[in-house]
């Protein structure tokens, strides 16, 4: 049996595959047709074929059965003819629990394009990877939906798609790894009512020809590059319902037009470079419901007393819209809203006892001037709260009792504010928190103040406080993936059972804090941890070799400690630093929470990371970790030599080991270290030359050496060349180089030593030295004597 293929090829293909080719002969006559049932099962055939072993359970065993009619498969549905119609394949393939796994490539996909009947096609989620067949594609030229997103198709988008689809009314290819601009001949599409290209890595500017389609509903770029600025052509499409553009690169003013889309519902413009003021007449468009302006350089006055919007918001952000003044009252007839965003603008003043009244589920008012007590708006802590942001503004007083009222929030940032008092233990009854965040603040209290918080608590910051006594472990529960506990007064040492106690946890910082005794051994039994953030504090004994099998170590500090021992040269095993990571396969956050509040742009600093960054103390993204690998032994009394297995650490960004006692030679492994930009071996006690291997790493920016022992030439190089600040070579007298401007003897390896002259010490050695001179040039007279007189006689006997 065989199938034509696209390519005009005959390919033989293998109905036996786990069915038997018995049952295939004969197709029922209510069923699709023949060709239409081979390039069906063939592409079940080349999907199991091309997975791996270890991949195939999570296909759904024999989603497609040979015995019964192919229009009763699952995902499968026929027209009135028999002829296949739709195709979604996104629930046939796979369960939902096994997609991230799920790998197809796209190739795969070829004996589908002989369906020419399909008018729906949806690949969403399937995980295939590879190009897009334009001509495949277009060969299905009665689709009216194809649904690709959330796969991993790569490379451009194929006009082809534009040129033949053209009764296409949906088209989505959001969350995938396409490149290059959007193509325009995407206006050819005019019958389209949907158009999703976003998540992607997609540039250029939005094509004009979109605005041909008159139909369009809705459109979704975010989460590109794209950029240039909106063109006011997007004021002619009538039907427009939704416009997300969030996290690009636009810039310029918002066009007027927009007001001209009364069917608009949403309009989303979040993180992106427009400026100007935020036209008035979209508050009044009658459809209205979504507005999201926040992460530009936009401007809204909101002094108007007199202003009284007709729409009915259900979701408003003004983030960093330039508002002043008091809180804005014309929000108070907003009766609808679920979302109010006015973060990093200059509100001040009180919260209006209205607010609370409103019932806003998700209201976020961080980085203002707004004050008072969170006792005189108590009202804000009830139920249909589900995140709550006031970090960083000028509130003061006591934590209210009544915070427990918020049964439903799961968010909770109070950061950066004058908040002082004891916890309130009744934190403990907030039974969907998931986050909370009182760092920096004048909270205090000890192990018999603090609450025991709910198992659904998954992220705790509450570092730069008052807290003390010993650390509280008691308090947080098993589920616990993020603890903040620095700059606070704990004393102590770390408790031996907090592997036993917290297995869940990625991130712990106990910064500057007081906590003493020997690093317990037992905190490599700590699995998931990425960041053990222990600097500043007096922990002293050697450091534990069982923190190189904590597999998944990105971060390490132990800085400014009282550790003592040599560096083990099991630090160069530790996995977790041993790769680069590939951008292109990033897939978001290495803190892989499973709670949805790193979807929400809830404006949370508790989620940085302090490192000393060449010098100087620098914040890391929580939501960046997994392009940072950080060793930092700095500040000990580490001693002995280094070992040349640190140079395996291919994933570093930052190596330091300065102000310890560490001898010996630089080891020339360090220059495998290809990802480093940050290398800090200042004040030990190195010795013998640099090693010119460090010269390799072509991101090294910062080479620290000062204060050692070392000697000879400083390698030149395109990469060395740049490193001339001259403190960072230093006080090592016997270092020479371009960089330092001292030069180096230029005596080429191998060549005899240059003649010393030695400083005489008596008057015979100098009196020798006199007729030695005399006797040079005399001596050298004669000879030329004696040459001319031969040659004389020479010359007569001719």
């Amino acid at each position: 049996m065989h199938l034509h293929t696209l390519d005009g090829k005959i390919k033989p293909h293998n109905l036996g595959f786990i069915f038997g080719t018995e049952s295939l002969l004969y197709t029922p006559s209510n069923s699709c047709p023949h060709y239409q049932l081979e390039a069906l099962l063939e592409f079940q055939s080349l999907l199991y074929n091309q997975s791996e072993t270890s991949q195939r359970n999570n296909y759904k065993d024999q989603f497609w059965n040979s015995s019964i009619t192919c229009c009763k498969w699952e995902g499968v549905t026929c027209g009135t003819g028999g002829a296949v119609t739709k195709l979604i394949l996104s629930s046939a393939l796979i369960d939902g629990t096994s997609q991230a796994q799920m790998i197809i490539n796209s190739e795969a996909l070829n004996p589908l394009f002989s369906i020419t009947s399909l008018t729906v096609l949806d690949l969403s989620g399937c995980g295939i990877q590879g190009k897009i067949s334009g001509l495949g594609f277009a060969n299905l030229s009665r689709l009216t939906t194809l649904e690709l997103s959330n796969n991993k198709f790569e490379g451009f988008i194929p006009g082809d798609i534009f040129t033949n689809l053209r009764h296409l009314q949906h088209l989505s290819m959001s969350k995938n790894l396409l490149q290059g601009t959007i193509p325009e001949g995407i206006g050819n599409l005019t019958e389209l009512r949907s158009l999703g290209l976003s998540e992607n890595m997609l540039a250029g500017e939005v094509p004009r020809s979109i605005f041909n389609m008159k139909r369009l509903e809705s459109l979704n770029l975010q989460k590109n590059s794209l950029y240039g600025e909106i063109p006011s052509e997007i004021g002619n499409l009538p039907n427009m319902i939704a416009i997300v553009l969030n996290d690009n690169y636009l810039r310029g003013k918002l066009p007027s037009s927009l007001q001209k889309l009364e069917s608009l519902t949403t309009l989303q413009l979040r993180n992106n470079d427009l400026y100007g003021e935020i036209p008035t007449g979209l508050f009044n468009l009658p459809k209205m419901r979504y507005l999201l302006f926040g992460g530009n350089k936009l401007s809204w006055n909101n002094s108007d007393e007199a202003f009284s919007p007709k729409s009915s918001l259900m979701v408003l952000s003004l983030a960093s819209c330039n508002l002043s003044g008091p809180f804005p009252n014309w929000l108070l007839n907003q009766t609808g809203l679920t979302r109010l965003d006015l973060s990093s603008n200059h509100l001040e003043g009180v919260l209006p006892p209205w607010l609370a009244q409103l019932g806003v589920g998700n209201l976020i008012l961080a980085n203002n001037h707004l004050t008072g007590s969170l006792k005189d708006v108590d009202l804000l802590f009830q139920e249909g709260v589900y995140i709550l942001n006031l970090s960083r503004n000028n509130f003061h007083g006591e934590l209210p009792i009544s915070i427990s009222e918020a049964r439903d929030i799961s968010i909770l940032l109070l950061s950066g504010n004058k908040f002082s008092g004891l916890l309130p233990k009744s934190l403990s009854r907030l039974d969907q928190l998931q986050l909370l965040d009182l760092s920096d603040n004048n909270i205090a209290g000890g192990n018999d103040n603090f609450p025991v918080f709910s198992p659904s608590l998954q992220w705790i910051d509450i570092s730069i406080n008052n807290f003390s006594g010993e650390l509280p472990i008691f308090s947080f529960p098993p589920t616990t993936r993020v603890l903040s506990l620095g700059q606070n007064n704990f004393h102590g040492r770390l408790p031996i059972n907090l592997a036993t106690k917290l297995l869940q946890l990625q991130q712990l910082d106990l910064h500057d804090d007081n906590l003493t005794g020997e690093i317990p051994a037992s905190i490599s039994n700590l699995s998931l941890l990425q960041v053990p953030n222990l600097r500043n504090n007096t922990f002293e004994g050697s450091i534990p070799e069982q923190l190189s099998t904590i597999p998944n170590l990105r971060i390490l500090d132990l800085s400014n400690n009282h550790l003592k021992g040599v560096v083990s040269s099991s630090l160069g095993s530790i996995s977790g630093m041993t790769a680069p990571t590939d951008n292109s396969q990033r897939q978001g956050s290495a803190i892989s929470l499973t709670i949805n509040f790193l979807d929400v742009d809830v404006d949370c600093e508790c989620q940085d990371i302090l490192v000393n960054w060449k010098k100087s103390k620098q914040t890391l993204s929580n939501r960046h970790i997994d392009l940072y690998s950080i060793l930092d032994l700095s500040n000990n009394q580490l001693s002995g030599q280094l070992p040349p297995s640190l140079g395996h650490l291919n994933g570093l960004k930052l190596l330091n080991l300065s102000f310890n006692s560490v001898s010996g030679q630089i080891p020339s492994s360090l220059g495998d270290l290809k990802t480093v930009e940050i290398l800090d071996l200042s004040h030990n006690r190195f010795s013998g030359q640099m090693p010119k291997s460090l010269s390799r790493p072509s991101v090294l920016n910062w080479l620290d050496v000062s204060n050692s022992q070392l000697t000879g030439p400083i390698s030149e190089s395109a990469q060395m060349d740049r490193i001339i600040e001259p403190s960072f070579y230093a006080n090592n007298s016997g270092l020479c180089g371009a960089q330092i401007q001292k030069p180096c003897n230029s005596r080429k390896e191998g060549a005899p030593p240059p003649i010393q002259f030695v400083e005489k010490k008596d008057d015979q050695e100098v009196f020798s030295w006199i007729f030695a001179g005399f006797g040079f040039p005399i001596g050298f007279l004669s000879t030329l004597c004696i040459v001319y007189i031969l040659g004389f006689f020479t010359r007569v006997n001719h």
